[in-house]
């Protein structure tokens, strides 16, 4: 016995009939998780089309349209979603969520043969323009994960851009410049926190906390699992699926690095992302033969106990020492 139909399922049917009947679609295909071969689609994931047509314009600056495929709740643009790419994003009744990249048909023809010349030659990606050069990049991601279903292919618009072979990529090794890099941004950004933090910005601080500082955190979990398991290991993207592919002390341990609106709880979790990071950071100039600048670690958190002592009937109502090179 067939499962039953999804809101999801549905939507793509009345999808396909009425792509089917504009003239000026001519493709369109499912990505996305619902096309991944790995981690594949659940019952939470979005639906995500790309949209190919000769009036671009049209179906990213109005939303008119979108009525014919089924009663709007709510709709936006996502400015620069991949890329240069700006995605339609909707809310159907059901709920169904979808993401509608829309690209012209002319940019599937000279893209096609854009990636056609990547995969005769890779080192040539470099010379194509940041923006686009991102999406060439996301495609070929979309490709090693699974293969874009086509949902309506008129004139070979779909088809020319899975007709290509997968360039080789050989991983790229962690280099010292890039890691020191890394990690003197990592206790720079720390230190701007708890300047924040002993201000009593609170909004301030987590905002910074959670946007640059635990990027420049996931940055080094996604090096240490590569450094652990090989360079060509997937991290995925922007900490998807992290509990699968980092190493399980260290997902245990992000519970600890989010902090609450309140004084307290905000050096709690920067302590603590500083305390993880410098473990994570010496294991992996360990295990890459890398110098690892202990002594700017050494200097960052002296200053920050320092300040947070000099200043603890202000700030805070509990003493937390984190201690240099002590992991």
């Amino acid at each position: 016995m067939s499962a039953p139909q999804t809101p999801s399922d549905l939507f793509l049917e009345r999808f396909i009939e009425w792509a089917r009947d504009r003239d000026d679609v001519k493709a369109a295909l499912l990505v996305g998780s619902r096309a991944r071969s790995v981690q594949p689609a659940d019952e939470w994931s979005d639906v995500d089309i790309m949209l190919i047509t000769t009036r671009p314009k049209r179906y990213l600056r109005t939303s008119e349209w979108l009525a014919a495929l089924a009663p709007v709740c709510l709709t936006y643009v996502i400015e620069r979603a991949v890329g240069d790419r700006h995605v339609r994003h909707v809310v159907f009744e059901g709920p169904v969520m979808v993401d509608f990249a829309v690209v012209s048909n002319l940019e599937t023809r000279w893209g096609a043969l854009v990636l056609r010349m990547v995969t005769w030659a890779p080192a040539t990606v470099h010379l194509i323009p940041h923006g686009f050069r991102s999406q060439i990049t996301s495609w070929f991601d979309t490709l090693r994960k699974g293969r874009p279903l086509v949902l309506v292919d008129k004139g070979h618009a779909a088809s020319r851009l899975l007709d290509v072979r997968l360039p080789e990529v050989a991983p790229t090794a962690l280099g010292a410049h890039e890691f020191s890099e890394a990690v003197n941004a990592f206790w720079s950004l720390a230190m701007w926190v708890a300047k924040l933090a002993l201000r009593g910005e609170l909004w301030s601080a987590n905002w910074f906390a959670a946007h640059q500082l635990q990027g420049e955190l996931l940055r080094m979990i996604e090096w240490h699992a590569k450094a652990e398991h090989g360079g060509d290991y997937d991290t995925w993207f922007a900490g998807r699926f992290i509990r699968t592919w980092a190493a399980p002390d260290v997902a245990a341990r992000l519970t600890q690095v989010f902090a609450r609106y309140d004084q307290d709880d905000v050096w709690r979790a920067l302590f603590a992302a500083m305390d993880l990071y410098g473990r994570l950071a010496r294991e992996t100039a360990g295990r890459r033969s890398l110098d690892y600048p202990a002594s700017s670690e050494r200097r960052v958190i002296d200053w920050i106990n320092r300040w947070r002592a000099a200043h603890a009937g202000s700030v805070s109502s509990g003493p937390i020492v984190v201690e240099s090179g002590s992991r």
